[in-house]
């Protein structure tokens, strides 16, 4: 079993990255953890297809849905901690796993519960499929952006009173 830890930290791998390096040597992990640093979106890819579970345990993770969503999109399934907006892509138990921030032992959980438990990572990642698939896609996207510049232009048109 392997760990791929994909990004790079704010300071371009001089800040937190040199921190989990230290812990990685420190227990001897270098033969089972690789830090990816900052990857290509063909890369991304690649990896996805690989992973068996994508982990996302930030504190608090502006970003982290996107490469949720990337992840849910190719049926891996999705453990992330429930911080920022998480809770708006992922419904917990349905079509991915929320834990709660702050608890490495609930994600190791999840992430245990996910690789022991292969037909509810393989419903997981099905399911999370399918809401990116209904609820995220360029249609969507772009019928929301058309109402909006509608309304806009609607409301521009209207003398003031």
């Amino acid at each position: 079993m392997s760990l791929k830890i994909g990004g790079e930290d704010a300071e371009m791998g001089r800040g937190y990255r040199k921190v989990i390096e230290s812990e990685i040597e420190h227990n001897q992990l270098q033969d089972c953890v690789t830090l990816l640093g900052a990857v290509s979106e063909e890369e991304n890819i690649l990896q996805y297809s690989d992973a068996h579970v994508y982990v996302m345990g930030s504190l608090d993770e502006a970003a982290g849905a996107v490469a949720a969503m990337e992840a849910m999109a190719m049926e891996v399934p999705v453990v992330m901690t429930d911080a920022g907006a998480n809770s708006e892509l992922i419904d917990n138990g349905i079509d991915g796993l929320l834990v709660e921030v702050k608890n490495a032992d609930a994600l190791a959980n999840a992430i245990e519960h996910l690789l022991n438990n292969p037909e509810e990572a393989e419903r997981l990642g099905c399911s999370g499929r399918s809401k990116v698939q209904e609820k995220f896609n360029h249609h969507l996207s772009a019928r929301a952006i058309a109402d909006f510049l509608t309304k806009t232009q609607k409301l521009k048109s209207v003398p003031n009173r």
